[in-house]
């Protein structure tokens, strides 16, 4: 499985105009969703 970085600034600049209750909902996504994309690959679900 071959997992790629997410840059910081890009998921933080979401962060700053999202409201309280969502900012941790788009870091969550962030982090996870290449990781999950990638595992669908291994799986043949992608």
């Amino acid at each position: 499985m071959k997992v790629s970085a997410t840059r910081a600034e890009g998921v933080y600049a979401k962060m700053s105009g999202a409201p309280l209750h969502k900012k941790n909902d788009i870091y969550r996504h962030a982090r996870m969703m290449p990781i999950v994309l990638e595992a669908a690959k291994d799986f043949g679900n992608g």
